[in-house]
């Protein structure tokens, strides 16, 4: 082999690695966009790790898809999605895949692991109960304030999955109180002047 061949080599070899972590740091970009939609302004706790099997997201969107247009479940809202088959085919491609999270996701937020969810969540709740408590006892309205205003919620996010050039997305997100309370939604999101809004939301509830 040529010192020249070396050379080109070598070159391709850290362009390509150079187009591969620009591409991945663009990807974490566009998903802290999207993310960030189910955020409030409160400490952000998230799981690393997310399955595939989350609110049982495929067998629901196989019936969503079955549909000639989907519709939002919101009774103020009237918006309709219609996807063609080549966006039906990467939907079901690509949905129910495992979510891996870094650290890094958002600034200033904690990541958790799945398995230490449920303890953390609970030791939350024994120690907002300890505040509340105490604050009652001392007539403190404004701490009882602050207590509500950051309680605790652990979030779940499916990766986004992107359509249309990155101007639509479909998303999962769970928000947990407790244990065995929270709040979810699945929704399409769509991209307007830069800003990411919800388009339609086809699962929501409490429990």
């Amino acid at each position: 082999m040529t010192y020249k061949i070396k050379i080109f080599i070598a070159f391709y070899l850290i362009m390509s690695l150079s187009s591969i972590s620009n591409s991945y740091g663009q990807i974490n970009r566009d998903d802290t966009a999207v993310l960030r939609t189910f955020l409030e302004s409160r400490p952000i706790v998230y799981v690393d790790t997310v399955d595939g099997s989350i609110n049982d997201l495929t067998y629901r969107l196989n019936i969503m898809l079955a549909k000639a247009a989907i519709t939002d479940i919101r009774t103020n809202n009237r918006n309709k999605l219609i996807l063609t088959k080549t966006e039906k085919a990467y939907l079901r491609a690509n949905v129910g895949k495992k979510t891996v999270w870094g650290k890094d996701l958002f600034p200033d937020a904690k990541c958790i692991t799945s398995d230490s969810m449920r303890p953390y969540l609970r030791n939350e709740i024994i120690t907002a109960r300890v505040k509340i408590e105490k604050a009652l006892a001392n007539k403190d309205t404004v701490t009882l304030r602050e207590i509500r205003a950051n309680r605790a919620y652990v979030f779940y996010f499916t990766k986004p999955i992107y359509l249309r050039n990155k101007t639509l997305c479909f998303i999962t997100c769970v928000a947990l109180c407790g244990p065995e309370c929270g709040h979810s939604q699945t929704c399409f999101l769509k991209k307007e002047n830069n800003e990411w809004h919800t388009l339609v939301v086809v699962s929501a509830g409490e429990f």
